[in-house]
């Protein structure tokens, strides 16, 4: 449909605006376009949402404040955009938008905000709000994905644009903002890789300087085949904490509520949790419930 209307569709919100009704649009495209609309129906999920980007750099300065090096590897990455998180503005403040802490580029063209609520500034390792702020520094970072999407495909773009919901033109010109950015930076396609597999340890050796942070977003779904990914994602880590320290920021659905952990792997059979709570998957809020952190509000 993006393709029929040139994405005119992507800006239509409800029935009640002024925008005109899809459904028409909808009806002729699947009728006149079977081929295309049936091979659509085929392809799978994946989004690329920049607001994770937020929650990745959380974790990420949470992790730093117990590491004297970071290296990041990325299951789940898709085409790898959060990757270039220095290149995005992103800002963390309090319920009535006061700032908390502001990191990356100040004139970048992809910006997240991500309310945090309850907390202060110390959450950050500041004593109070303050400027600009550099991204944790990285000795090296890897993306992988068992199905990598390649943005230098228009027809890859225009597939991830149709998975932002009708509607959201804010986040629809994030993305297409920040795929422009991926491009002018010279990113690859990401390699292939399964992060229940022993493809974990050896794409952790790729980036072999400093200790591991390992991020995941919606690895697991449900039912007893989620369970067994799980437990064998829990297996790799730990093998791979055996061999370095290592780290984990985790966004998982876990009874019908998104989790956002950081966990560190010292001890390799009993994580530690540095910091927990409840979070939206597109990074718009985090509700801090428990940190070793100061997080007094």
């Amino acid at each position: 449909m993006l393709i029929s209307e040139g994405g005119t569709l992507g800006e239509w919100k409800s029935p009640l605006d002024s925008n005109p009704d899809p459904w028409p649009l909808v009806r002729r495209v699947f009728h006149e376009q079977s081929r295309e609309a049936e091979r659509a129906c085929r392809k799978s999920i994946q989004t690329n949402e920049m607001g994770r980007t937020a929650l990745l750099l959380l974790g990420l300065v949470v992790c730093a404040r117990h590491s004297e090096g970071l290296s990041l590897l990325d299951a789940g990455t898709a085409a790898g955009l959060t990757l270039l998180l220095e290149q995005c503005r992103v800002r963390f403040h309090k319920p009535d938008g006061s700032a908390l802490a502001d990191y990356g580029t100040a004139d970048s063209p992809v910006c997240i905000n991500c309310r945090v609520p309850g907390v202060s500034a110390g959450l950050f390792g500041l004593r109070r709000p303050s400027g600009f702020l550099d991204v944790p520094p990285l000795l090296g970072r890897l993306g992988f994905d068992r199905r990598p999407v390649d943005l230098a495909d228009p027809q890859e773009v225009l597939w991830q644009v149709a998975q932002v919901w009708p509607g959201d033109a804010r986040r629809r010109a994030r993305l297409i903002r920040a795929v422009d950015q991926w491009r002018s930076s010279g990113a690859s396609l990401p390699p292939r890789g399964d992060a229940t597999t022993k493809d974990l340890l050896d794409l952790a050796q790729k980036i072999p300087r400093g200790d591991i942070v390992v991020s995941h977003l919606c690895l697991s779904t449900s039912g007893s085949a989620s369970l067994r990914k799980e437990h064998a994602f829990k297996n790799r880590l730990s093998e791979l904490a055996q061999e370095r320290r290592t780290f984990e920021i985790s966004v998982e659905l876990v009874d019908k509520q998104f989790r956002f952990e950081v966990l560190d792997w010292a001890a390799p059979k009993t994580p530690r949790i540095l910091l927990s709570g409840r979070c939206h998957p597109h990074g718009t809020y985090v509700q801090v419930e428990s940190t070793t952190m100061d997080a007094a509000s």
